[in-house]
């Protein structure tokens, strides 16, 4: 099972620092990597999380938010009907918000 997507990584989770986590995510995500080390890591992640490339406008991407914001070619994800959600994702966790607690959501 991989360790990012471990039962026990999930409750530990909650207790991580995590604005200072978001803070340097976004540092780490804006840097001009090289690029003979940017490219091999972006094949890498999408190769493990079989990202399609097909339906992207550009490559190569100057940074890893360049990576993550990718444009797509017009027409490939075409909205449905009803709810629509912007974004791919995996569901970990749900339940009722009781007592105005905060939903962390990502």
């Amino acid at each position: 099972m991989k360790l990012l997507r471990h039962p026990l990584f999930f409750r530990l989770y909650r207790y991580l620092p995590q604005r200072q986590l978001n803070k340097l995510m976004g540092l780490l995500g804006k840097l001009p990597w090289p690029q003979a080390l940017l490219q091999p890591l972006i094949r890498s992640w999408v190769r493990r999380d079989g990202i399609d490339l097909e339906e992207v406008r550009e490559e190569p991407w100057s940074t890893l938010e360049a990576f993550f914001l990718r444009r797509l070619v017009p027409g490939a994800r075409p909205l449905g009907r009803g709810l629509v959600a912007p974004a791919d994702g995996i569901l970990v966790a749900a339940g009722e918000v009781q007592g105005g607690t905060m939903l962390q959501v990502k």
